[in-house]
């Protein structure tokens, strides 16, 4: 049975479900629980958010391990996992939590200091344990492993972007007023780039950076915040990964995903179902769906001829 359709070298052929995808959870309704964020560690575990206060941990065969309610909000939002399956996401209206790999909380932070009404918009965590969180009031905000605040990086406007961090602790994100903006490290401004504004940002190994747009265009930029090249469409980009080879993937509505080379060629396209969140590992992309599901499908899309 085909699971939807793929365009390889301009060719429009069927796409079947052994062949690339490896599995699909299904969350169930969808009206109560739409998968939110997505997120992996380094052993293939998967860890989903969800409207209505739901994570989920699920095993590397699509099978799922716990599922926990933080019955203190409307929703989990995004979420962050780092190398040691540690999870890092709102614990209250207010609040970020870090949770052992088992759901439970072993901190949290609140940042009702920051001002009026100050949610949590994004959370990102960094090879050695520090994490990064995005508010409404416009502060960035690092925290050591432990939870406490290491700096808070302040503008008046608010931050319209994911936030990503590289190997080397750079911090990348989107000001509604800056454009592009990196730091470094002790949350020093190093460089931003006010000709694009995105809703989406990733880095890849070498530090350059790409940004998606609402118009469609994924840009990509060197580690200096020069623009390399542009690629056009004319969909929203929901959310960018790149891989270890430097391969970029996003997510639109009208193509699916979409996977370019890292000179911007586009080398497939999969038109399974309307996917919204991405991230990739080294053998394998991760999706969450609009009809709640998340699914694990191969790098190379397979043909049956």
């Amino acid at each position: 049975m085909a699971i939807g359709r793929v365009n390889v070298a301009g060719l429009n052929v069927k796409l079947f479900n052994k062949a690339a995808e490896i599995w699909r959870f299904d969350g169930g309704d969808p009206s109560h629980s739409n998968s939110i964020d997505i997120d992996i560690d380094d052993k293939g575990y998967v860890y989903s958010s969800h409207y209505f206060d739901t994570i989920r941990k699920i095993d590397p065969s699509g099978k799922e391990i716990w599922s926990k309610k933080l019955n203190y909000l409307t929703s989990v939002g995004n979420l962050a996992v780092d190398n040691n399956g540690y999870i890092y996401c709102n614990v209250g209206t207010y609040s970020i939590g870090k949770l052992d790999s088992n759901g439970n909380e072993i901190w949290n932070f609140s940042f009702t200091s920051k001002g009026k009404n100050p949610y949590i918009e994004d959370v990102a965590v960094d090879n050695n344990g520090y994490v990064y969180c995005s508010i409404a009031t416009g502060d960035l905000v690092k925290l050591d492993p432990n939870g406490n605040e290491v700096w808070n990086y302040k503008q008046s406007t608010s931050i319209k972007s994911r936030i990503t961090i590289d190997n080397n602790g750079y911090v990348y994100f989107v000001y509604s007023s800056k454009g592009i903006v990196k730091l470094d490290p002790s949350g020093k401004e190093v460089w931003n780039n006010n000709e694009h504004y995105s809703n989406v940002v990733d880095v890849d190994d070498k530090s350059y950076v790409y940004l998606g747009s609402s118009n469609g265009d994924l840009i990509k930029l060197d580690p200096s915040g020069k623009e390399i090249w542009n690629y056009k469409q004319s969909d929203k980009i929901n959310s960018i990964a790149v891989d270890n080879k430097g391969c970029i993937y996003f997510t639109c509505s009208s193509k699916g995903v979409v996977k370019l080379d890292s000179n911007g060629k586009e080398i497939w396209t999969y038109e399974g179902y309307n996917p919204g969140a991405i991230v990739v590992d080294k053998n394998y992309v991760y999706l969450t769906g609009g009809s709640n599901t998340i699914s694990k499908i191969t790098k190379e899309l397979y043909i049956k001829k």
